[in-house]
Formats: C-alpha cells, sequence, structure tokens
C-alpha cells in the first residue's frame, strides 16, 4: 500500500527528556545510603546491615509492583484513525 502525500506521519520522539530532567530511579536514595556507610565504614558489612536491608526491602517492593503497561500504539492508532476523517 502506497502512502499518498496527504496521508500525516506520526513519529514517537525516542529522545530523552532533555538536560536537567531527572528520572524516577527505583531505591536510589537506599543504594546511595548503602554505598555512602560502606565508604565511611571501610566496606564492612556487618556495620552497614540496616542500610542494606532498606536497600533488599526497596527491591523487593519494587519488583512485585504490577508494570505500567505502554499505550503508544494505542494512542497512535487512535490518532491516524481521526486524520483520516
Amino acid at each position: 500500500m502506497a502512502k499518498t502525500p496527504s496521508e500525516p506521519r506520526l513519529r514517537i520522539n525516542t529522545k530523552s527528556g532533555g538536560r536537567g530532567k531527572r528520572r524516577d530511579v527505583a531505591c536510589l536514595s537506599e543504594m546511595f545510603e548503602l554505598l555512602s556507610c560502606y565508604k565511611t565504614n571501610a566496606f564492612e558489612d556487618a556495620k552497614c546491615a540496616n542500610a542494606k536491608k532498606a536497600l533488599d526491602a526497596c527491591l523487593e517492593l519494587r519488583a512485585k509492583a504490577p508494570k505500567k503497561m505502554n499505550t503508544i500504539n494505542h494512542h497512535l492508532q487512535r490518532l491516524a484513525r481521526m486524520t483520516k476523517r
């Protein structure tokens, strides 16, 4: 099926959000807390057990959370149908 010149082209912007925008990273604060604990205590696991437990709990909670469905294809198809009318 050949594309006619009047048919719009729909594209997904795959570039990142730009400079200065931070993405939500799972358990980032717990990870920083564990790494700073390791640094201050010469990498002794016994002294950083609480920080390690907090990171493990956060990661387990994140793994059990349902993943968000990407609906970009649904919206692109809907927009394509609207532009054909």
